[in-house]
Formats: structure tokens, sequence, C-alpha cells
């Protein structure tokens, strides 16, 4: 595994991207605490997206940030097929309620894509 440190510039969360080989980038901090402030750096979310291949305008794929807790995120490339992101959505609500909801640290329940300039919230958009 490789960790890449960067320090945030919008708080003082400074973001760590931990890669294991090129499908998955999780964004927290050192101290992996309340890390996922992460992705308010733009830097690390570019970062994230190239190590994972998303290059926005050759290929127009969006990065996917699956809200893991509110101590990190995942990453990951976006596939482009619609049912993934229905199985994905239900996956992060299920894990939310039956893992994460206990310790009161739930992130969000629905993925957000990463077009290289904003974060996208799904529920402002529809999947099919």
């Amino acid at each position: 595994m490789r960790k890449i440190a960067e320090e945030n510039q919008l708080s003082d969360c400074p973001a760590e991207l931990e890669v294991e080989g090129a499908e998955m980038v999780v964004i927290t901090n050192q101290a992996m605490h309340n890390g996922a402030c992460g992705i308010l750096s733009k830097k690390a979310l570019n970062k994230a997206a190239k190590m994972l291949g998303c290059e926005f305008e050759a290929n127009g794929r969006h990065m996917v940030i699956i809200p893991s807790s509110r101590h990190e995120v995942i990453c990951v490339a976006d596939s482009g097929n619609v049912d993934d992101m229905k199985m994905l959505q239900a996956l992060i609500s299920s894990v939310n309620e039956d893992i994460v909801a206990p310790d009161g640290d739930v992130l969000g329940n629905e993925p957000m894509l990463y077009d290289g300039n904003k974060i996208i919230f799904m529920k402002d958009r529809a999947y099919a």
C-alpha cells in the first residue's frame, strides 16, 4: 500500500490518499479521524482521480465517491453502468444501517460523482 499525504488548504484536515492496486483510493487523514473532510481538497480529489485513470476530458469517466464514514471516503472509477450505481447506493445504505450508524459516524447514504471540477450529489440526479 502506498500513501500520499498532502495538506488540505481549506481546513486543518490534511488529506491522505491510500492506494491499493489501481481500483480504489481511500481519502482520510493521518489520524484517520474526521478524515472525510479531505474531499474539500480539489487537489486530493484530482490526485485520486488520476490514480484511478479518470481522465475526464479524454474518456468522460467520473470518479465515484463512496461516503464510507465521517472518517474516510472511498473513491472508485465510474463504470458508467446505471445498475452498478443503484447497487452501490443500496450497499451504502445497508452498511450505514448495520455497521456505521451505531457509532454515529454516517456521512451519507448516496454515492457522489466527481467530474474534475465539482462533486455531484446523486440524490440531485436520476439514476436512469
